[in-house]
């Protein structure tokens, strides 16, 4: 028997016992001091002792090969996945590359152009196509750019093509967008409902001028009054997500921010969340000028006051979270070029698996095959720091584009907040 690496232990305040969590099986155990020993020692006790034994029930100590058995479950997991292909047929729309804003953290490629009628016709014949196999009881889009509400005629008639395929099929059909709210008045409010929009992300950085300082007008101006202005103006039954990208400068106004979309939403009666981002410097900023980067640490103090870093399941043993290990989880841009379901993999034209203008209902399933080949290579980290991490079972090395390109794990933030979420787990199951 030997001690399992993925095992976590935290101090338990106001005592002399610690808590013992393992990232594998969720198992959660209180040890005094005596029992802390005999853990520190497991390895030596004889196969018969009790504590051993539940220490082996419950995955703390184990005679397994544990990165082998991650491993196997993880491919089960994605085998029962692509066996089963049914579910949601999830499509994020890239409707136009422009954007009314210049953000220099913005990893978008900025070229000039919206989905042409050729475009969105394929997808509507792809959407067909696969909802006719009968595999599908959700068809759920998205709608990104670029600034989406630039191109509201796009949206229209998409969307009700989207309707009246999830009809003809008897599938639910819902949509979502990410917008930075400048255009979102009670007209697009109104549009959005009528293509199924139940959630929209509304980007806003600090509060007033902090905001505006990153999140300005193409060729120059303020922002954040108009936004604040249309949020204040609306009456929607959607869910408003306003998430904040912050660094060192806009960090220090956002529960400014926070109060003042919780003042609106109290006003307006809208359901509104705030929900914080980081700005990465080395992945995202094109103009460094004005622009530091928040510490891990400095971003887990905020993200904490949110509850965010111990909400249910971040620390939750897990096997293809991230959408771009999904099957039938797309994201296709203004060009018609599909890639699997990552935003900052569409940047990239070489990520694509294809064109689906290139294609036909005999061939559509090209992008189907390529996805699953790219699924398959990329579903398991194989570098050395997550292979000796005892957070692998919950992070499985994190963002997938981000380990392609750099070569290195993609480490996340929010599991800096374990010792949090275990005491808190511990204090439920006390209470």
């Amino acid at each position: 028997m030997k001690h399992s690496r993925f095992h976590h232990i935290t101090p338990l305040p106001g005592t002399k016992d610690v808590l013992l969590y393992h990232f594998f099986t969720g198992a959660l155990m209180r040890l005094d001091p005596v029992q802390k020993r005999l853990f520190d020692f497991a390895d030596e006790l004889p196969d018969d002792d009790p504590f051993l034994q539940t220490w082996y029930k419950y995955g703390f100590m184990t005679p397994l090969d544990e990165t082998e058995q991650l491993r196997k479950l993880a491919r089960d997991s994605l085998e029962y996945r692509m066996k089963q292909a049914v579910g949601t047929l999830g499509l994020t729309l890239h409707v136009t590359s422009l954007c009314n804003f210049a953000c220099p953290y913005c990893f978008q490629s900025r070229r000039s152009g919206h989905m042409s009628r050729e475009v969105q016709d394929q997808i509507l014949r792809y959407t067909e196509k696969r909802l006719s196999e009968g595999n599908f009881s959700e068809l759920s889009v998205g709608w990104f750019g670029g600034e989406p509400l630039l191109v509201p005629d796009i949206i229209d008639y998409l969307g009700h093509g989207f309707r009246s395929l999830a009809q003809k099929y008897c599938v639910s059909f819902t949509t979502n967008i990410h917008t930075n709210a400048y255009l979102l008045d009670q007209k697009m409010v109104d549009l959005l409902e009528d293509v199924g929009c139940g959630f929209v992300l509304i980007t806003l950085d600090g509060y007033g001028e902090l905001h505006d300082q990153t999140r300005y007008l193409h060729g120059g101006g303020a922002t954040f009054a108009r936004i604040i202005d249309n949020l204040s103006n609306i009456r929607t039954s959607m869910i408003l997500n306003i998430r904040s990208n912050l660094h060192k400068g806009s960090a220090a106004s956002y529960n400014v921010l926070c109060e003042e979309i919780r003042a609106i939403a109290a006003k307006t009666g809208n359901e509104m969340r705030c929900s914080p981002a980081r700005v990465h410097v080395d992945r995202q900023v094109k103009d460094l000028t004005g622009i530091e980067e928040l510490t891990a640490e400095e971003y887990h103090h905020i993200e904490a006051k949110t509850d965010l870093s111990e909400r249910s399941g971040v620390f939750e043993p897990t096997f293809g979270r991230c959408h771009i290990v999904q099957p039938n989880d797309y994201v296709i841009d203004d060009r018609g070029y599909v890639f699997a379901h990552c935003n900052v993999a569409a940047a990239d034209e070489s990520t694509a698996f294809c064109n689906i203008t290139e294609l036909d209902e005999s061939s559509f399933d090209i992008i189907e095959k390529r996805h699953a080949a790219f699924i398959y290579e990329n579903f398991f980290p194989e570098d050395d720091k997550c292979l000796r991490c005892e957070k692998l079972p919950v992070c499985m090395g994190g963002c997938v584009m981000s380990r392609k390109r750099s070569g290195q794990p993609a480490c996340t933030e929010n599991l800096l907040g374990a010792d949090a979420f275990i005491l808190k787990k511990y204090q439920s199951k006390a209470d």
